[in-house]
């Protein structure tokens, strides 16, 4: 089905059912538009015959993977009436509407206002028509009940989607996630596809215990048909909860550190099954946090050091294998921390976990930094939360190598910018860590300025 044009050119975009049936999860409602461009163009008469059946087509897709609503254009329509129609209907599903009342009430309204345009009709429904948004705040989700295991995944996978986006509010989200793991104990459901997106929801919402409980249980079935990335996400999850117990009473560090290391033994295991860049970004990620709970003072220094060189190192390999600004920035704004306390240079030869490499120098680095930036915007259409948040890795690392108030501010500008957008709270909270880990190594390394910036946004966040 033709939405619209690639960014910068004349050339059609196109959404077909084979596009729909790879999502990653089941959002619970789609609406798909496409805009009306204001002049006539061979694409758009070469398609015209028959773009309603393509409609159709991705329509049908979309509930077929479970998606319980579906509104899509089946031909181009009137900028105008299009956003009529859309501000009506939401305002009416907001309100408590179900789907076909509030897309009879869109229909009326674009018919009665813009009797110009056929827009008014070019919207084509499938799905629920009693569907409504569960919109309820503070109070208990209504009670469930499964037939099949099927409806249990599709309702998680419903749940995954929303907490990609800031809409949700995090406290009704894990009431929600609650009532849908009540009924599927109730169900007596025992499905390893279905538990892992139990563990994984619960991960998302920094519900670390009962996160755990579910993935040790899961990996006791001797049903064993879950995901790797279930072992993966398990380590980084333990991970990320001892740092959490660390930020809440520090002072109990050693069983903190001994969890750590249980993790990053686990994770080298991993990596004896195969070297990807995933692995080798969490095993980054965790010696970052390893060095991070480790105290700042002379009998530590020597392994604080260490556990940055490491986390460079890790981090620099996933880049080597990944090529993503993701791992590139955490690479070099390790590299910064250690090129500080031990006061190296950048371009010059060093040992990092008992390898040794070039590092790049700073004009390089910012070639680099440069090009990644342009590739995260060229695919800016396609991608999820954590694909858009590279956008300010980029931005952190330039800060930390040259930090300056429009360099801080840049940073601070696109933070909030995609916080407004996408990402829920839960999420949002990892970012705030994250730079309260920064914060802290640049402390470590005699970078006050940026301790201080750090710091302060952090506090006004």
């Amino acid at each position: 089905m033709l939405i619209g044009k690639m960014k910068d050119s004349d050339e059609p975009m196109f959404l077909t059912p084979h596009h729909i049936n790879q999502l990653p999860s089941t959002p619970e409602f789609v609406f798909i538009n496409c805009c009306f461009l204001g002049r006539i163009n061979p694409y758009a008469e070469e398609y015209s015959a028959n773009r309603f059946k393509l409609a159709a087509n991705i329509g049908t897709q979309l509930i077929e993977n479970g998606v319980k609503a579906v509104i899509v254009a089946g031909w181009e329509v009137d900028d105008s009436a299009a956003l009529a129609f859309a501000e009506i209907f939401y305002e009416k599903m907001l309100a408590g509407y179900n789907f076909g009342e509030a897309v009879l009430a869109a229909r009326q309204h674009v018919y009665n206002k813009f009797s110009y345009s056929n827009t008014w009709g070019a919207f084509q429904c499938y799905g629920q028509q009693h569907y409504s948004f569960e919109l309820k705040r503070g109070g208990n989700w209504q009670e469930r009940t499964y037939h099949i295991a099927q409806e249990a995944e599709n309702d998680l996978d419903n749940l995954l989607s929303k907490t990609e986006v800031a809409f949700y509010d995090s406290e009704d989200l894990l009431n929600e996630l609650q009532s849908i793991s009540k009924a599927i104990d109730e169900a007596k459901f025992t499905h390893a596809e279905m538990r892992q997106k139990e563990a994984q929801a619960y991960m998302e919402l920094n519900d670390y215990e009962t996160s755990t409980t579910l993935y040790d249980k899961l990996f006791q079935n001797e049903n064993a048909r879950f995901d790797v990335t279930a072992l993966e996400n398990y380590q980084n999850m333990a991970v990320n909860k001892e740092v959490s117990r660390y930020l809440k009473d520090a002072t109990d560090t050693v069983s903190i550190i001994e969890k750590i290391d249980s993790s990053i033994n686990n994770l080298y295991y991993l990596l004896q099954i195969w070297e990807t860049g995933h692995r080798l970004a969490l095993l980054g990620s965790a010696f970052k946090r390893k060095g991070f709970v480790l105290a700042s003072d002379k009998k530590n220094e020597k392994d604080k050091i260490a556990a940055l060189e490491a986390s460079a190192h890790y981090y620099r390999q996933a880049f080597e294998k990944t090529g993503t600004s993701y791992t590139y920035s955490n690479w070099i704004i390790q590299e910064a921390f250690i090129v500080k306390a031990k006061q190296q240079k950048w371009g010059q030869d060093v040992t990092r976990h008992a390898k040794r490499y070039k590092l790049p120098t700073l004009a390089q680095i910012e070639k680099q930094l440069v090009e990644m930036e342009k590739i995260n915007t060229d695919n800016d259409y396609e991608q999820v939360y954590w694909d858009i948040t590279e956008t300010i890795d980029i931005a952190l690392c330039r800060y930390i190598l040259k930090p300056s108030e429009k360099s801080f501010q840049d940073l601070a500008k696109k933070l909030k910018h995609i916080w407004a957008l996408a990402g829920s709270k839960n999420k949002q909270q990892k970012q705030v860590i994250n730079l309260r880990i920064l914060a802290h190594y640049a402390s470590f390394a005699g970078m006050n300025s940026i301790e201080k910036k750090l710091n302060g946004f952090v506090t006004e966040l």
